[in-house]
Formats: structure tokens, C-alpha cells, sequence
């Protein structure tokens, strides 16, 4: 009797148990949801343009800048690169890139003197720095002041970056060894620089960059102002016969630009990275060593004179005919666009100034392809 009422004691106490048990769990929080998924990373894919081939310098100048932005921005930007003006001719870029039917293009604001007149100070004759690697940090730098970052904002463009060459001389199949020669002379030139040859008496005529070859060897044009880089890159040294040194007229901002609304897309950190001021360093590495290599450069002229080529230096007081004439040139430009003009001139011709004053010898040459 004993037995059975232990029996049933010790089963009222186990139901309590279970039914303790039951109610804490009933009380206790819901085990957490798992974590969502991380979404995945977004690329973002640019078509891009340039008007020469990969395998000349500018081709691979233009190669790295692009994959310099793929690298800053960790993978996330991939450029599918088109050569050789596939997508459309390089005086075609800034309706192309503004309108978002191309993405990134190599662009020259001379070839679009009414839409960016002000961008003309990058032309200037006689106003460039000594080096390529300088210019390259001095129109950067021009870039980011307002009146000249208004220009693209009108056209929907944003600056990615800007290379520049050695500075421009004439090469020709008529020799110049005087500014008297240059009269008649049938010359390709651009902006204020080709306004400034005219002056001195030579006839200015607009040929394509990629038809240039082919109207200096039919004779359509008598030479070309352009640096010695594009000569070697576009094989010119096979159909000009002078080569007149020691003018250095000035040089042609080449400016890559993206589609405003592309730019838009990316993320703030992306932004930054491709912003950040080592990238325009190696940009300018990447231009010093092309531009601004002496011994490919002397071992070039070399090659072209065992071709045949005759090097002509211009005289010093020929070269001070020829500033007098663009000072002439600047002050109409000054006075055509006015104020805007008067005060971008002073800032570019400023920071010019300050590049050769910190960086006398250039930059180190840091940069190996």
C-alpha cells in the first residue's frame, strides 16, 4: 500500500517536471533566422574608344590609365576597350560619350572650340611645361578648377584623366628653317597653335588624326605640328623628310572622359579610389616614360636620319618671331571668351609655374611597362 502511494507521488512530480519544462519553452525567444545572403557585387562594364591601335604608345598609355581605374576600384569596373576608332572617330567622342552611347573615350577639347572654349588655355602656344610628366600633372590639376570643370559638366562628360605628349615641333616635306618658310606651307595644326602658324603665313588643313599618314604622303598637307611620339607611333617618319626642332609650340590635352551619368552609378568608395591623387601620379609616370624617355627618343631620331630625315634646329631669334605672334594669338583669345579666359590663363599659366619650380628634373622614373 506503502509502495503504490509513493508510486503515484513520484508521478505527480514528474508530470510537474514535464509540464515546467513544457512551459519554459513555450517562453523562451525563437531561435534567430539565419543571416541573409550577402548581395552580390555589382560590376559595372564601360564600352570604351580610343582612335589608335594598342601597340603604338598611345595605345598602351591609354591601355594603362584604363586599367589603372579597373585596379582602383578593386575589380568592380571592367573596360572593354575598342581600337582604332571603331566606335567612332575621335572628333565624334563628345556627342558619343555625352550621349551615353559610348561610355569612355580619349577626347581633345580643340576639336570642340565652341562647346569648351575655355579648355583653349590647354593649347596655348608657348605656355606648356617643359616635360610631358609635368603637363600631364598640370591638366589634372587645371581640371578640378571651376571654370574648366563647368565645361564638361555642360556637355554631360566627366574627367577621368589627362595625358599630354613631349612638346609639339614641325615635320615636314618642305624644309623650315625660318618663320618666312612656313609661308604657303600646307600644315595640320590644332587650336590656337594652328591660329598662331597661320599667322606667320602657313595654310591650315583639317585632316582626320587617322588620315594624316595618307595626306602627307599624297601630298594633301606639307607637314604636320605634332611631338615626336606620334611621329613614331603613326609611322609619319615614312613620309615626311624635315624634322624642325626647338620650336616646342606647346601641346594637346588628351582627356579621358566617362559619361556623367556612368560616373554617377559607381559608388562613393570607387569614386574616391579612381580620384585619388596616386593615380594621377601614375598616369604621369606612365607619360614620363613614354614621352619624356631620352634614350628612345635619341635612339629614334638616330634611326630616322640613317633613314634619310634632316633635322633643322630654328634659330633662336626665329623661335622669338614666332611667340611674338602667339602673345597676339592669347590676347584675342583672352578678349574673345573675356573675363572667364583672362582668369583661367592666370591659373593654368600658375600652375605651371609651381610644377617646374617642385619638380625641376621631373618625376622619378618609377614607372616600368
Amino acid at each position: 500500500m506503502k509502495s503504490k502511494k509513493l508510486l503515484k507521488l513520484f508521478g505527480a512530480i514528474g508530470l510537474v517536471v514535464v509540464l515546467i519544462a513544457l512551459l519554459m519553452a513555450g517562453c523562451a525567444k525563437p531561435a534567430p533566422a539565419p543571416a541573409p545572403a550577402p548581395a552580390p557585387t555589382k560590376i559595372f562594364h564601360w564600352v570604351a574608344n580610343h582612335h589608335a591601335m594598342p601597340t603604338t604608345n598611345e595605345g598602351k598609355n591609354f591601355l594603362e590609365s584604363m586599367r589603372s581605374i579597373e585596379k582602383a576600384s578593386n575589380g568592380r569596373i571592367f573596360i572593354d576597350i575598342h581600337w582604332g576608332s571603331e566606335l567612332g572617330k575621335m572628333d565624334a567622342m563628345l556627342d558619343a560619350v555625352g550621349s551615353g552611347a559610348v561610355d569612355v573615350a580619349h577626347f581633345i577639347p580643340s576639336h570642340h572650340e565652341k562647346a569648351m572654349p575655355l579648355w583653349g588655355v590647354g593649347h596655348m602656344p608657348f605656355t606648356c611645361a617643359s616635360r610631358a610628366d609635368l603637363n600631364v600633372l598640370a591638366l589634372n590639376e587645371a581640371g578640378e578648377l571651376p571654370l574648366l570643370k563647368q565645361e564638361f559638366d555642360n556637355v554631360n562628360l566627366k574627367m577621368l584623366g589627362a595625358t599630354a605628349y613631349a612638346a609639339f615641333n614641325l615635320y615636314t616635306n618642305k624644309p623650315v628653317r625660318t618663320v618666312d618658310d612656313l609661308k604657303g606651307l600646307k600644315l595640320r595644326a590644332q587650336g590656337e597653335q594652328a591660329d598662331t602658324l597661320e599667322r606667320a603665313g602657313a595654310t591650315i588643313v583639317w585632316t582626320p588624326f587617322m588620315e594624316t599618314y595618307t595626306a602627307l604622303d599624297t601630298g594633301l598637307i606639307d607637314g604636320s605640328c605634332c611631338s615626336w611620339p606620334t611621329i613614331l607611333n603613326m609611322r609619319f617618319n615614312d613620309v615626311v623628310t624635315y624634322a624642325t626642332r626647338g620650336i616646342n609650340i606647346g601641346i594637346t590635352p588628351d582627356i579621358n572622359v566617362v559619361n556623367m551619368d556612368r560616373w554617377n552609378e559607381l559608388p562613393d568608395d570607387i569614386k574616391a579610389a579612381i580620384e585619388d591623387e596616386q593615380l594621377t601620379i601614375y598616369q604621369a609616370k606612365v607619360c614620363q616614360y613614354y614621352w619624356d624617355n631620352n634614350e628612345i627618343r635619341d635612339k629614334t631620331f638616330a634611326d630616322w636620319e640613317k633613314e634619310g630625315m634632316e633635322f633643322i634646329q630654328l634659330p633662336p631669334e626665329e623661335k622669338a618671331k614666332l611667340v611674338a605672334i602667339a602673345n597676339d594669338v592669347n590676347k584675342k583669345w583672352q578678349q574673345e571668351w573675356g573675363e572667364p579666359a583672362e582668369k583661367v590663363y592666370e591659373q593654368y599659366t600658375g600652375i605651371v609655374k609651381q610644377l617646374e619650380e617642385k619638380y625641376p628634373e621631373g618625376l622619378q622614373p618609377e614607372y616600368k611597362p
